[in-house]
């Protein structure tokens, strides 16, 4: 049976894992990450990383089975390396909004939206704030810690259709960027190198693969490789991925090729999920854990009228508003810490739904959602999502999407004549299965107020949906 080191950097943590080519995962660690403000940025810190990795690595007690390793994370969050392969300040993460002008002169010169998230964004605020002379490569995540341990400089990149959200030689030319300064393309499956260790508790000369960015990485974990299916990635941030053979440009989602060849990945969602879970917690102190939030809101009754706009940091497709800012609606002194719990839970996927109903009437069909990531362990919340969305919920036997895969693409990448359906379909194994209850009627009724505040909300902040 062969083995895989999978990592996955997130926003609030760095994971790894050990996993078989059957999908059983062997060992895992998680690493916290930090988040913060600086100079007005939100920033992330890629230094951190390789020792966190070490630290991992050395409590697990099968680093000398591992046959490939695979790197994903999220994404688009920019590191700016200079020519003495130092990092030249903290990384822009995905998060941060900042770079509207940029975004402003992008969508000029190609003619399309370009939103302030996007790398090439980034790229040019780090080219103004650093000198283009004094920049080396821009890494993603991912692509920066495997170049770490040993990988040629490359970017992850499916196919062509992902150009126009990170970089393109056309936009490059009318910017006058230097074209090296970002790696070449790598794709999906192909040996980038071979480990470095240096100090690592890994073995020599094991290949590195290319990965996907960590949104198509939970696509192949959960094995969301049919129309019909939807992956909802829960995290810090939360996105639905629905495999669709079609695709409307008058709909305000984001749409990408899906991994699968000649099918589409169409995605929305709530770029604060877990990060409004995790400012909630953090208002009531270090002992407050997501657990105690999750089991607050399982306690307390329903609200018909308690509200929550989870949109803490503006928001992307389908809402597309740099300004939009969250807020809780009908709170009175009868309310408890218990009944706020739900309602920030209730408000995410509210905001949830409003992107799988864009996604259902372009499909024409009701889909089943496979939720990855920490929240799929929670009943409570599967059994929720079930009820507000009105659809089957289906959980595989690992929540760690993302990790799996990472397993799934490394198996293609050392394995010949096997498709990454075929290895996605050896990874995962489903778990249990959750249908609405009655409570989808009292849903659905509340999901309509919720719309009608985040129309007035919008309208506030001089957005149309």
């Amino acid at each position: 049976m062969m083995h895989f080191l999978c990592i996955d950097i997130g926003t609030s943590y760095l994971k790894t894992a050990i996993v078989s080519g059957n999908g059983s995962i062997i060992e895992k660690q998680r690493h916290p990450l930090h988040l913060s403000y600086s100079n007005g940025y939100l920033t992330m810190y890629p230094e951190a990383w390789y020792p966190a990795l070490s630290k991992m690595l050395a409590s697990f007690r099968y680093c000398n089975k591992i046959d490939a390793v695979s790197i994903t994370g999220n994404g688009p969050s920019l590191i700016a390396l200079s020519h003495k392969q130092t990092i030249l300040q903290p990384a822009l993460s995905w998060m941060d909004r900042s770079c509207t002008e940029e975004a402003q002169i992008i969508a000029h010169l190609s003619g399309s939206s370009y939103d302030a998230s996007f790398y090439l964004a980034k790229a040019l605020r780090l080219i103004a704030i650093h000198g283009m002379d004094t920049i080396w490569k821009f890494f993603s995540g991912p692509e920066y810690l495997a170049y770490c341990i040993g990988s040629e400089p490359v970017s992850y990149l499916p196919s062509s259709g992902y150009e126009p959200y990170i970089w393109n030689n056309t936009i490059h030319e009318q910017l006058g960027l230097r074209a090296n300064l970002f790696p070449p393309y790598a794709e999906p499956g192909t040996i980038i190198g071979y480990t470095k260790p240096n100090g690592l508790k890994l073995p020599e000369n094991i290949p590195i693969i290319a990965a996907y960015p960590d949104f198509l990485a939970a696509i192949a974990g959960t094995e969301c490789i049919e129309p019909g299916y939807i992956c909802d990635r829960t995290g810090s941030s939360e996105t639905l991925n629905a495999c669709s053979e079609c695709y409307d440009d008058a709909l305000p989602l984001l749409r990408l090729p899906h991994l699968i060849p000649n099918l589409w990945n169409l995605s929305g969602g709530v770029s604060t999920s877990g990060k409004a879970l995790e400012w909630f917690c953090k208002l009531h102190g270090p002992d407050y854990l997501f657990e105690s939030c999750i089991e607050d809101a399982h306690s307390a009754p329903f609200d018909p009228s308690l509200m929550f706009l989870p949109f803490l940091n503006g928001e992307r497709a389908p809402i597309w508003n740099n300004t939009i800012r969250g807020q809780f609606l009908n709170i009175g002194l009868n309310h408890t810490r218990q009944d706020l719990a739900r309602a920030v839970i209730e408000g995410i996927v509210f905001g949830l739904r409003f992107t799988y109903d864009k996604l259902v009437q372009l499909i024409k069909k009701t889909c089943i959602i496979r939720p990855s990531g920490f929240l799929a362990d929670f009943p409570f919340i599967n059994q929720l999502k079930a009820d507000i969305f009105a659809t089957t919920i289906e959980t595989g036997l690992h929540p760690e999407g993302e990790l799996l895969g990472c397993a799934a693409i490394a198996l293609k990448g050392i394995t010949k004549n096997l498709s990454i359906s075929e290895a996605c379909k050896n990874i995962f194994t489903l778990y249990s299965s959750y249908t609405p209850s009655q409570d989808y009627i009292n849903y659905e009724e509340k999901y309509h107020k919720f719309i009608n505040a985040l129309t007035n909300t919008l309208n506030t902040f001089e957005d149309k949906l």
